[in-house]
């Protein structure tokens, strides 16, 4: 399989950090109007979060075998 271009790597990085960011914003925006019933929403948004920081800034699939260097 191809490695994807510089340019195709760079937007994807910068969608992913977009995707991030508007994550942290409506969770802040939870955060500070803080309801007894908010927990389970914010949990909602920290876990697929924390999934994609792992997912694409610590490289997970090169763990697994995908995109060997050589």
């Amino acid at each position: 399989m191809a490695r994807p271009s510089p340019r195709a790597q760079l937007l994807l990085g910068l969608t992913v950090f977009g995707a991030l960011l508007a994550m942290e914003v409506i969770e802040y925006v939870i955060g500070i109007r803080i309801t007894p019933g908010s927990l389970p929403l914010l949990i909602l948004l920290a876990v697929p979060g924390a999934g994609v920081i792992v997912w694409f800034f610590m490289h997970l699939p090169q763990l697994w075998g995908g995109d060997e260097e050589e």
